[in-house]
């Protein structure tokens, strides 16, 4: 984040322009129903995005694990520590 460039890991980014091509799809193709839309990691609308002046201080190994995390979220399969399994 340009806001606290030294302090910010990581950020969750929104792509909106993304998002409105998505539903304009679905009302040229006809399938358009007006309802609250949730977009996540698999719709690519949201994207985990690294702040890479920090990323070298991130531990050996945590790069793998968040990917991992990430395409367990957009899989739909991520268990939470005390969540019990949907």
């Amino acid at each position: 984040s340009s806001l606290a460039p030294d302090q910010v890991l990581a950020s969750a980014a929104i792509d909106l322009p993304h998002a409105f091509l998505l539903v304009g799809r679905e009302v040229q193709g006809g399938t358009f129903t007006p309802t609250v839309e949730s977009f996540g990691l698999a719709s690519g609308v949201i994207q985990f995005a690294v702040n890479q002046r920090l990323k070298e201080t991130w531990p050996a190994g945590l790069p793998a694990r968040v990917a991992a995390a990430a395409d367990s979220i957009s899989a739909g399969t991520l268990l939470v520590a005390g969540e019990a399994p949907r």
